[in-house]
């Protein structure tokens, strides 16, 4: 991929244009680490760039950007520029093209607006991103208020970027932030919601991230259901969840935050709001609402234990189960070793279906479901040797092996 965003930066050099790298992909080569993607910032005009070569796509050309394809990867081509008002604390009115040293100054961070020219292997560096690398902080490029006003979301960035790299925040960026953190209300929640996912699923300790969002004064901003998260007890203990989570998954991560804060209720409408994924939502509430269950493990019904671990998020309400109840090692070592010997095995195949239902006068709705489900509880807990057997104690509404059909779940 370096080699694929070289190719185009010296094609726009050998044309007479200024082509450097630019941004994060700076910034993760001078730390030593992998870059996800190339950025190529140039002088030439978006027109220009189509014009030189095959592959192209005029995905931001309002904004000067336009998307090259080469070899088996995609690249954003910026023309240098300098934003003209925000409106909507987002994104720019308008854009004026100008040269590198401009382009530089109207980045969110030093540590983001350093130049790579991959022909001369020589940094381009006009707001000391070098020094805040060396000094590991995230730095505002200019007037920290400004950059913030102009785009709000670059306070939760900010908090991403030091958690991330393992940097600390400037004080007068960090002041900055706490003074506008009110500004996060207007940002859409969409975008913050992926910022947190990825401060869960990138931060070396996304525990330590969480504290520093209560520092900035964000935390609350972000998850306004969860007041007893901006106290020290609270606080500190879900970070130390956090930081000892196995699994790095953004429904990992709110797991143990609802658990730690709040209930699965509160859960449930904090996520909705935020806009996560219905797949999501369901992990994590599920994850939260089975903790009871899973202390009691050992004395529950085959039938349960093997639907519980049937669960698509079962490794995160396992998880979450060891963070929360270390003092409950025998029921996690209980689950341990039952999952072992279960995970490889698929549930069998239900032997009475919703057809053999019909044959017997059971109409479709919620009773079938009702039959259904305690016809596979007991063929899973052995209560019969076949489906003969299992059918004709269901048709009889006997319900009194194996406990069956006697809970008010049921």
């Amino acid at each position: 991929m370096r080699e694929s965003a070289a190719h185009i930066a010296r094609t726009l050099q050998a044309h007479g244009y200024t082509a450097y790298f630019a941004g994060g992909c700076v910034r993760d080569l001078l730390l030593g680490r992998e870059p996800k993607d190339y950025d190529i910032a140039t002088d030439a005009a978006p027109e220009t760039v189509q014009s030189l070569f095959t592959h192209t796509e005029a995905v931001g050309r309002a904004f000067g950007v336009i998307l090259v394809k080469q070899e088996t990867f995609c690249f954003e081509v910026a023309t240098f520029r300098t934003d003209i008002s925000y409106s909507d604390g987002r994104r720019p009115d308008a854009v004026q093209f100008c040269g590198p040293e401009e382009d530089a100054r109207r980045r969110d961070f030093g540590v983001n607006a350093l130049f790579y020219d991959p022909s001369t292997e020589q940094v381009i560096d006009y707001v000391n991103g070098r020094e805040d690398l060396k000094n590991k902080t995230i730095r505002a490029v200019g007037n920290p208020s400004e950059r913030f006003a102009e785009d709000h979301l670059r306070m939760l960035r900010a908090a991403r970027f030091a958690s991330v790299l393992d940097f600390t925040v400037e004080e007068q960026t960090a002041n900055a932030i706490r003074n506008h953190a009110g500004l996060l209300d207007r940002i859409s929640v969409e975008r913050v919601q992926a910022e947190i996912a990825r401060i869960f699923e990138e931060a070396p300790k996304p525990g330590a991230a969480l504290q520093l969002l209560r520092n900035l004064e964000l935390l609350k901003h972000i998850f306004p259901e969860l007041p007893s998260l901006n106290t020290e007890v609270v606080l500190n203990e879900t970070a130390d969840r956090l930081n000892r989570m196995r699994i790095r998954t953004a429904s990992m991560g709110y797991a143990v935050v609802f658990f730690s804060a709040a209930d699965a209720d509160t859960a449930e409408k904090a996520m909705k709001r935020l806009r996560c994924s219905t797949e999501i939502v369901n992990i994590v509430c599920d994850a939260v609402r089975v903790q009871p269950d899973m202390q009691n493990f050992s004395a529950k019904p085959e039938s349960e234990k093997r639907l519980m671990l049937s669960a698509r998020g079962f490794p995160i309400q396992m998880e979450l189960f060891r963070l929360s109840h270390p003092q409950d090692a025998q029921a996690f070592q209980a689950l341990n070793l039952y999952a072992a010997e279960y995970t490889d095995r698929p549930l069998p195949a239900h032997w009475v279906r919703g057809g053999d239902l019909l044959k017997h006068g059971v109409s479709r709705g919620p009773a079938m479901k009702i039959l259904l489900d305690k016809a596979y509880r007991a063929q899973l807990d052995g209560c019969f040797a076949d489906k003969e057997e299992l059918l004709n104690w269901l048709l009889t509404s006997d319900g009194g092996r194996c406990g069956v059909g006697t809970t008010e779940k049921d």
